[in-house]
């Protein structure tokens, strides 16, 4: 069993400079034991509470800070047809992060799925979850509402993933194709992929932290403040 005890250390360091906490200082450690107090200071072991992450939502989050950084220099209200080399790394970090999540919906509906193309993935996931296919990402501090995944067909695949194989093919003759309206897609498509991924976690509320630029229109959250405690998603 684990106990929670206050042990008076001074030898503990607080970042990579070695500072120390002063004399006195004290610190919650856990330990595991059936008595916390038999312990005397100089045996207590430091301990780490880690949760178990979900790495896809992490991309994700990656990916939006990505975008607020892009923000900053290009207005998302508007400039649909600009490029750059910082867009165009975002645009593909984001298709193949959606490369894989697609995949990884698949290998849920059955673990001995081996697909590896999108027209693969087409079948699987318009039978078990055709709610992706006119799922709405909205950016509100933008006014933008994007439906990444419905121009996707059986023969033809959205618009922005053709853009994203093409910068990557024939970048010198298509490197205009790296432009922010393909880019803003290529991320509202990942998010919206890994939703359906970890359909069972975004419906309880329990994809942490909350973005804090994508969303999903009309999905309630609790919590107060510009970043709410829990986002519950209404996906179809």
């Amino acid at each position: 069993m684990w106990g929670l005890v206050a042990a008076n250390r001074t030898d503990i360091p607080l970042g990579p400079h070695g500072f120390t906490r002063g004399a006195g200082a004290r610190d919650n450690t856990l330990l595991r034991g059936h008595s916390a107090g038999r312990f005397a200071p100089d045996q207590i072991n430091m301990a780490i509470q880690r949760e178990v992450r979900t790495i896809h939502w992490d991309y994700v989050l990656a990916m939006e800070e990505d975008l607020i950084r892009l923000s900053r220099f290009v207005d998302f209200s508007a400039n649909d047809s600009t490029y750059s080399i910082e867009i165009a790394r975002v645009m593909m970090a984001a298709a193949a992060e959606a490369d894989v999540a697609l995949k990884g919906i698949c290998k849920n509906v059955g673990s001995r799925f081996s697909g590896r193309t999108i027209r693969a993935y087409y079948p699987v996931i318009r039978s078990h979850h055709p709610g992706l296919f006119d799922a709405p990402v909205s950016i509100e501090r933008y006014g933008l509402t994007l439906r990444p995944w419905s121009d996707w067909t059986e023969m033809s695949p959205p618009l922005w993933w053709t853009a994203n194989n093409k910068v990557k093919h024939e970048r010198s003759d298509r490197f205009t194709d790296a432009n922010l309206k393909n880019c803003l897609n290529a991320v509202a498509g990942v998010f919206a992929a890994v939703l359906y991924l970890h359909r069972d976690l975004a419906e309880q509320g329990e994809l942490l932290p909350v973005p804090a630029l994508l969303g999903i229109p009309g999905s309630p959250y609790n919590g107060m403040g510009a970043h709410p405690v829990r986002q519950y998603y209404r996906l179809t």
